[in-house]
């Protein structure tokens, strides 16, 4: 079972927030943010405000129920990851489609041909200049 400083740590990658971030948020120093993970300070003073970024207190302390509140944050924030991982899945199928694109032979040796176009401009720049 994960202690309270893992699931925060858990929360704090699936929102995608820094802990510099959060200690501006929180109005402290971002070495105490550290020091919450790892399980040296308490959580307490900070419950509300982190209730009010979506957190959900019981999962924090407990490991029981959801990461994210049942409030507007925390709505937001499971709106949030699922629309990123959306956008993941769908860059996923489009570089899957540019490599079957790129992969074709023919336009291999153009991108071959344009990247040499490239090079040979580039040089000749920089002996113009």
């Amino acid at each position: 079972m994960l202690t309270s400083g893992e699931r925060f740590k858990e929360f704090l990658k699936s929102i995608n927030l820094t802990q510099k971030s959060l200690a501006d948020y929180l109005e402290c120093y971002q070495q105490d943010i550290s020091k919450m993970i790892n399980g040296q300070i308490r959580f307490e003073p900070y419950a509300q405000k982190l209730y009010d970024l979506g957190l959900s207190l019981d999962w924090l302390f407990t490991g029981d129920g959801e990461m994210f509140a049942s409030n507007e944050a925390g709505e937001f924030q499971k709106e949030k990851i699922r629309k990123v991982a959306q956008l993941q899945k769908k860059q996923i199928e489009l570089d899957k489609e540019m490599n079957e694109v790129l992969s074709q032979p023919i336009l291999k040796a153009a991108a071959g041909r344009l990247s040499e176009d490239i090079k040979n401009k580039l040089k000749n720049k920089k002996k113009d200049n």
